[in-house]
């Protein structure tokens, strides 16, 4: 009797997600292995990943809909799915980790692909659509609580750094609202030697006590004072590997430990260290790697 349930189950739950046309696509009541929509989810992806590590045939591409409880975020969500957060965000087309009201009904694919609109329209889309190499070949129109879509996608793949720091919101607030780029990120003029040399992070000029803004929430690393080149400096962890750092500060607000949210005043503009004049440092590391805030930051 048992091996018998065993064929019929998953030809049964194909059939009917294959007649789930227009915005009827089935429907996943709870994420509970008795829910048979989420157990074949769950199969699809275990199989999905068998097939690829053996090089054999994925499943078809099938889609479910499920309106995640009040309170659920998508990071979260995509995690009992067993699914990239990546997938949901640029399958629903989210910008952000949203939290869920309850009411909002959305579709999750069976395979872990990356998805891009036809018709893009947030800078999170636009660095997605420029930041992998997409076949327009491989297209599939989907309906879900934006309409009628087109979505172009590719086999397996995440959001690059900069797609992911768009996603996680960095930067909500420039650091120094009140003022302006004086030194880009890159090759530049040494103010003191004149030679050619790398500058790792942006320049802001303000006068000395302006407000510097948490661009992102996160966690106080590092507070110091006197560095040679950084003067007065702190450094903030913010969520996946990400870090800044602000430099020659006439004074820290806050201490190492400190919890910190977008938009918080954290620091003062000076011109301690190595500086020329009264300004900002700021740099955006991933991984302990840095890279370009400009990339990243709100005007």
């Amino acid at each position: 009797m048992s091996k018998k349930k065993a064929l019929f189950f998953p030809l049964f739950l194909l059939l009917s997600a294959a007649a789930g046309a227009g915005n009827r696509y089935p429907v996943i009541h709870s994420l509970y292995s008795s829910d048979i929509q989420y157990a074949q989810l769950s199969l699809d992806i275990s199989e999905y990943y068998r097939a690829k590590a053996g090089g054999s045939e994925i499943p078809g591409l099938v889609f479910r809909r499920y309106t995640p409880p009040a309170g659920y975020r998508l990071i979260a969500l995509a995690s009992l799915l067993s699914l990239p957060y990546e997938t949901l965000a640029s399958l629903n087309r989210f910008s952000s980790n949203v939290e869920f009201d309850g009411r909002t009904e959305i579709l999750v694919p069976n395979l872990p692909f990356l998805f891009l609109p036809e018709f893009r329209s947030t800078d999170l889309e636009l660095a997605v659509s420029q930041g992998h190499d997409w076949d327009t070949k491989k297209q599939i129109t989907v309906t879900g609580r934006n309409g009628r879509q087109t979505f172009f996608y590719l086999d397996g793949q995440n959001y690059t750094d900069i797609e992911r720091s768009f996603f996680l919101g960095f930067f909500r607030f420039f650091p120094v609202p009140k003022g302006r780029i004086s030194s880009d990120f890159g090759l530049r003029k040494d103010p003191f030697h004149g030679r050619e040399s790398f500058h790792g992070g942006v320049d802001i000029a303000a006068p000395v006590g302006t407000d510097v803004i948490c661009p992102q929430s996160g966690t106080v690393t590092l507070c110091a004072e006197e560095h040679p080149i950084y003067g007065t400096y702190m450094e903030i962890q913010h969520e996946g590997n990400i870090k800044t750092r602000y430099g020659h500060l006439s004074k820290i607000y806050v201490k190492e430990g400190a919890r910190v949210f977008g938009g918080d005043v954290i620091a003062a503009v000076g011109s301690t260290g190595r500086s020329t004049g009264p300004h900002l440092h700021f740099e955006y590391l991933n991984n302990n790697q840095i890279k370009n805030p400009q990339l990243f930051l709100k005007f």
